[in-house]
């Protein structure tokens, strides 16, 4: 039998659903769990993954990293090489 261990949490989403294990292969982990645990699980990773992203973007808009494409971005409004959304 295959052995499971929980992997860590993020302390701003909360624990992990019950369906978040991880071992030599996941995917066996997480098929073995109902669909309202896969939907759980669903749910927690994109606000997950959308809260590392948002930390990553802040990060290098600190480091200076999108100074370039900001500045790219405000020559071309100022010449009109932009449009309305």
């Amino acid at each position: 039998m295959r052995e499971f261990r929980k992997i860590g949490t993020k302390a701003d989403f909360g624990p992990a659903p019950t369906a978040v294990w991880a071992s030599a292969g996941n995917v066996p982990a997480i098929a073995t769990r109902g669909a309202f645990e896969f939907q759980e699980l669903r749910a927690w990773l994109a606000e997950y993954e959308a809260e590392v992203r948002d930390q990553q973007f802040h990060s290098d808009a600190r480091a200076g990293r999108l100074d370039a494409i900001a500045d790219q971005a405000l020559k071309d409004f100022s010449e009109s090489r932009s449009t309305d959304l």
